[in-house]
């Protein structure tokens, strides 16, 4: 017994030894106060540190000595790491390329380490190396790095130092895949490449120069490769916020399909003339032509009687929106019932169809009937909507005087949705608390590798290592062991990724259990420094950066907005003129504190311009201020929830909705006290 109690004391200080030291631990070795003889993870974490510290000023000796100790420790968790730094530093002091000793290296190395053995490669390789060993490494890291321009310039380095051979074709093949602009003589069939990878580049000029050759091209011999170019070439006009181009190419578009249809009345085209209507009926809309976009969608449905019964549907229940705005609400129920009455067997059109038809009846006072309705169709519908309906349903009984059964109601929907829009405001209205919950996650370890790359702050590494895990396809209880290891290793966004890649995701306990992973607080920092400098809700930034980039500081978006607030280059480059924020161009924007920084600049603008309106502010955030003020001029005003539903805009409306929902919870992970939410701050 004494022998068996013997080896589990034994096994548990291994276990134990192969974790880092703890913070408070870390911070006297690193300020060399411990005054005790150390531990074995403490000279681990000495001398992995003291490594770095050489390597990042150049000490290469002393670096080369430091991990070399490391090195020896075969059961240091980062030994891999350690033996590469060795290899890297010490090499550093000769004058040869360790070409045997990499490759010998590269079949030890964890896959989620490979990554960092490429930067190490071309470090070396640019010191030392011949002109086709610098290519080859330059082609391997190209393929470990995530930001467009760092890739197009490592594979064009690859491409001109090669010889004359495998490499150089491989390498040319690479660059040319990846960055089709650079192939001087592009095939006919890669014209849409290499045109749509100008646009990524935001060379627009050119791209609409490549995007022209493939118009000038007979529609009829392939319609498919015609309508993606001609679509793209509108939206280089709608990314340059040229919106007289937009519609002026739009409207160039239809009268090309029209043209098109009296020829050949093919299914393919008369779909596309129908989308291409409705789009140009709705970027009319936008423009508060109402009169022009109802015409519109009116020829659409005489002109091409052929088209889908959703496109019929879709089409009918934009005309009712129209009219409801018109405030024309005959018109709008008898256009909502039309499209339903088609019974299209797309789900989209068939709730919001069946939304503003009952949401016409609540605005012209028919609570009853509302209720009616609601409880007559919210079964067949989305669980989505139904908790929708649900919120409106207890604003109607309100209304018909049924105070007690609207309460009970409101709070058996906060019950089952405490995370989701309806559910929360519902619990506001009642005039509920909002309690404050955990911030913090179970820590439990599961990856020594990835618990000393966080102690040692290579946050890099570790992010490049957890993705490497997630990509292995974990099982779902891995996924939900390792969602700390995420926020510990500053990886918000693939944090996010991870909860949602889950089987429960959706389910109201099991968020509320992770919800430091679901609303991380990735950035704080720089997220309160900059509010307190333009005096902005830093819980706002934090919910406007949770809807936008998902806490991903190298995202970019199809509309070309870029960084954790998704801001477009030609707003940034004027806030940062009126700030004196140092700014050169796009990339810039991939910087954390720059975008950051810029983004409250412009919260603080938008206040203003929304007269301190939350909702106001929001929604301009996405939609620009234009169509919100004359929202503001032509909805509802006095019940905030009202105007956000009569938001005309369907990503607007929803992204209010998420902001607002994302603005509670960060509250309630980050105050101390509960609190309550004064409905009219938010109109």
């Amino acid at each position: 017994m004494k022998i068996l109690l013997l080896f589990i004391a034994i096994a548990s200080c291994a276990r134990l030894s192969s974790l880092p030291p703890r913070p408070e631990t870390a911070k006297e070795l690193d300020q060399g106060q411990l005054g005790r003889p150390l531990k074995l993870e403490e000279v681990w974490y000495s001398l992995y540190s003291k490594g770095k510290k050489a390597r990042a000023e150049g000490d290469h000796l002393f670096a080369c000595e430091n991990f070399g100790r490391l090195s020896s420790y075969g059961d240091f968790p980062l030994s891999s790491l350690a033996r590469l730094y060795q290899l890297e530093s010490c090499a550093a002091t000769g004058n040869a390329f360790p070409a045997q000793a990499l490759a010998d290296l590269e079949s030890d190395m964890p896959d989620g380490f490979k990554s960092e053995l490429s930067e190490v490669t071309y470090s070396l390789a640019k010191k030392f190396g011949e002109p086709q060993v610098r290519a080859k490494a330059a082609l391997e890291l190209a393929k470990n790095r995530s930001l467009r321009a760092e890739k197009e310039i490592l594979y064009q380095e690859a491409w001109q130092l090669a010889p004359p051979s495998d490499l150089k074709q491989e390498a040319e093949k690479a660059l040319f895949k990846y960055a089709p602009r650079f192939n001087p003589s592009p095939l006919k069939e890669h014209y849409p490449d290499v045109a749509r990878d100008f646009e990524r580049a935001r060379d627009f000029v050119s791209a609409k120069e490549w995007y022209q050759l493939i118009l000038k091209e007979n529609p009829l011999s392939d319609f498919d490769r015609w309508i993606k170019a001609a679509n793209r070439y509108r939206m280089i006009f709608k990314n340059q916020r040229d919106k007289s181009g937009f519609l002026k190419e739009t409207n160039a578009l239809k009268v090309k399909l029209e043209s098109l249809v009296k020829k050949k009345r093919d299914e393919k085209i008369v779909d596309a003339l129908a989308e291409i209507m409705i789009q140009e009926a709705r970027a009319e809309w936008t423009e508060n032509n109402r009169t022009k976009a109802d015409l519109i969608l009116q020829k659409a449905l005489e002109f091409l009687p052929t088209m889908s019964t959703n496109s019929k549907a879709l089409t009918l229940w934009i005309r009712g929106m129209i009219a409801l705005e018109a405030k024309d609400h005959p018109l709008g129920k008898s256009l909502f019932r039309q499209a339903l009455d088609l019974k299209p067997s797309d789900s989209k059109v068939v709730n919001d169809a069946s939304w503003n038809l009952a949401w016409t009846l609540y605005l012209d006072h028919e609570f009853s009937d509302f209720v009616i309705f609601v409880d007559e169709v919210k079964e067949q519908l989305g669980e989505e909507l139904d908790e929708k309906l649900s919120f409106w349903k207890v604003k109607a009984l309100y209304k018909m005087g049924k105070i007690p059964q609207a309460l009970e109601t409101w709070e058996s929907l906060y019950k089952r949705s405490p995370f989701n829009f309806y559910g929360l405001m519902a619990h506001a209205s009642s005039g509920g608390q909002f309690e404050t919950l955990s911030s913090s996650l179970d820590e439990s370890p599961v990856s020594e590798q990835v618990e000393w790359l966080a102690a040692l702050g290579e946050w890099d590494l570790c992010k490049s290592y957890l993705d490497d895990w997630r990509s292995k396809k974990p099982s779902n209880s891995a996924k939900e062991k390792w969602l700390a290891s995420f926020i510990r290793c500053r990886h918000a966004a693939g944090a996010i990724r991870t909860y949602y890649s889950h089987s429960e995701s959706g389910d109201p306990e099991f968020m509320a259990k992770h919800l430091p992973a679901l609303f991380p607080l990735s950035f704080k920092n720089d997220v309160f420094a900059a509010a307190k400098r333009f005096n902005v809700d830093p819980y706002l930034m934090q919910s406007i950066i949770r809807q936008e980039s998902a806490f991903n500081p190298e995202a970019r978006s199809p509309a070309d907005a870029f960084g954790l607030m998704q801001l477009i280059p030609e707003l940034a480059k004027r806030l940062a003129k009126q700030h004196r924020v140092a700014y050169r161009d796009f990339d810039d924007l991939y910087q954390p504190l720059t975008n950051v920084t810029l983004g409250s600049a412009y919260l603080k603008e938008l206040e203003s311009r929304m007269n301190n309106r939350m909702v106001g502010m929001i929604a301009a955030y996405n939609a620009g201020t234009g169509p919100i003020n004359n929202w503001y001029r032509t909805r509802p005003k006095k019940d905030a929830f009202e105007f956000i539903e009569g938001i005309a805009y369907e990503e607007t409306r929803n992204y209010v909705k998420l902001v607002l929902r994302n603005w509670i919870i960060y509250q309630q992970l980050e105050k101390n006290t509960a609190f309550s939410l004064d409905l009219s701050d938010l109109h």
